[in-house]
């Protein structure tokens, strides 16, 4: 389940959040403003499955306009017709 891997992610030092496809653009406001204010600072990885593996891409072309990298994203059966942006660092797509 989807709460057993955010549990096994918090076990490796990693602070995982749920975004629901209806709220990418809302998260991807929020995380530039946090960069924006030195509150993060760190690396971003995104991880999408099935329909959220299309929105995982979308959150990420989104940063890739507002000149954020991501340094991992991960697609699991993503049905995307996905197009690969300067501002990924690795991705990989398993389908």
């Amino acid at each position: 389940t989807v709460h057993t891997f955010l549990a096994r992610l918090r076990c490796r030092g990693y602070e995982p959040e749920v975004i629901l496809f209806s709220g990418i653009n809302r998260a991807v406001d929020d995380l530039v403003e946090r960069r924006r204010c030195g509150e993060e600072a760190g690396p971003v990885r995104i991880i999408g499955y099935s329909l959220g593996g299309h929105g995982a891409c979308n959150m990420a072309a989104q940063l890739n306009e507002r000149g954020v990298t991501v340094d991992r994203l991960l697609l699991v059966e993503c049905f995307s017709n996905t197009t690969f942006l300067s501002n990924f660092c690795r991705c990989l797509n398993i389908f």
